[in-house]
């Protein structure tokens, strides 16, 4: 299973916070970022704390669904699984 450190994210987040506009990269790039960072802090904890999976990404594929999704399911199902 491949994994990001939250550190990474927060200091892409960060750096992305202050490029140039010609640079930025797009909303929904950044959002999606933001909701992995999020979902990696709060729900999806691994037992190191500090990583969350990737495959959180399939989920945040349609950032215009996200509200209707069973968050408390999958939590549910990654702590069974996991």
């Amino acid at each position: 299973m491949k994994v990001a450190t939250l550190a990474f994210l927060y200091r892409q987040l960060s750096i992305a916070s202050h490029a140039s506009p010609d640079v930025y990269p797009s909303p929904e790039c950044l959002v999606q970022a933001y909701l992995l960072y999020l979902l990696g802090t709060t729900l999806f904890l691994n037992k190191s704390g500090r990583k969350v999976s990737l495959s959180l990404l399939q989920l945040l594929e349609h950032v215009d669904k996200i509200g209707s999704y069973a968050w408390g399911l999958q939590h549910l199902h990654s702590c069974t699984v996991n």
